[in-house]
């Protein structure tokens, strides 16, 4: 691909994360949401990812995943892990979110998480609880990644966390996702590994011991049939922890349509639509690999979606 298409792909994915701040614009997120006093901000473990050129996609894959193409990445920083239970408490009690109908929370006019499990629940136990006006989590869950979150609510989160450090968090772009993931221009079918077989030591994956009954591959045990602890398993050689498994990771822009033409606009289907990363506890090795692309509405939730931060580089 010539230098004017990587160019292009740049400007294409500026505009991309540029519409989602229109679209929470739009939408009326609180800005100046300050802090609860005396509050310590919990700010994540980054990892430096330096960029360069690699090839996006997987022609062999899902329709979604095609054509493979060329993407020119700048340096920036990758939380080392998923945002925590825990975290996400502190931002939901900091910001007084409200819960209201059937158990929805809310960030101003957004529908940010909720509380109750609606899809692939299989006597799912609820880990955020809302007691006389506060949230908080259920014991021995405080490290498991936040579920339940919509996109609405991993992007003020991010926002959120920005204002408060005066650094420049936000969820990752899909190719910031993917480079990172797959280590670069390896680009790995799986975070830290390109065998299946070695998958339950880097992956919480839907195996032998997935809660779902018949559902997984029985050749993996990781030992937990949900979410695990954030960093259990082994990170990828970029030092990145569950970026193949544990919880689906929601990237920053809207979903589009892959494509290597030089001219003509991008196809977005949905602006409300926004792409999952990297597959979970209830996915088998094949709907996990780092260039698996699944999608969602903004305000969707469920107990396999969740997110990490990315941040940019200070100038």
């Amino acid at each position: 691909m010539s230098n004017f298409s990587c160019v292009r792909w740049r400007c294409m994915f500026i505009a991309l994360v540029g519409f989602s701040f229109l679209l929470l614009a739009m939408v009326r997120i609180p800005v100046n949401s300050g802090g609860i006093q005396g509050m310590k901000v919990q700010e994540p473990l980054v990892v430096l990812i330096s960029g360069g050129k690699f090839i996006m996609g997987n022609d062999k894959g899902a329709p979604e995943e095609r054509p493979e193409h060329t993407v020119q990445l700048r340096p920036y920083y990758l939380a080392k892990y998923e945002v925590s239970n825990e975290e996400f408490v502190s931002f939901l009690n900091a910001v007084q979110a409200e819960v209201r109908d059937s158990g929805n929370v809310f960030y101003g006019d957004l529908k940010i998480a909720q509380l109750h499990c609606r899809h692939y629940c299989n006597e799912w136990e609820e880990e955020i609880l809302y007691e006389n006006g506060h949230f908080k989590v259920l014991p021995d869950r405080e490290r498991n990644p936040v579920v339940l979150v919509t996109w609405f609510g991993a992007m003020s989160y991010a926002r959120w966390l920005a204002e408060q450090t005066g650094r420049p968090y936000r969820l990752p772009t899909e190719s910031e996702w993917e480079y990172a993931a797959g280590e670069g221009r390896k680009h790995l079918p799986w975070a830290g590994t390109s065998m299946a077989a070695r998958l339950d030591a880097y992956a919480n994956l839907c195996d032998a011991f997935c809660a779902i009954p018949n559902w997984g591959t029985k050749k993996l045990h990781d030992g937990y049939p949900k979410t695990s602890p954030i960093g259990t398993f082994k990170p990828n050689a970029l030092g990145l922890y569950d970026m193949t498994g544990n919880v689906y990771e929601w990237c920053g822009e809207s979903y589009y349509v892959y494509t290597t033409r030089k001219e003509g606009s991008l196809e977005i289907p949905d602006p409300y639509l926004h792409t999952v990363r990297g597959g979970s506890w209830l996915n088998s090795p094949k709907g996990a690999t780092v260039t698996a692309r699944y999608t969602a509405k903004a305000d969707y939730a469920d107990v396999a979606i969740g997110f990490r931060l990315a941040r940019d580089l200070e100038r």
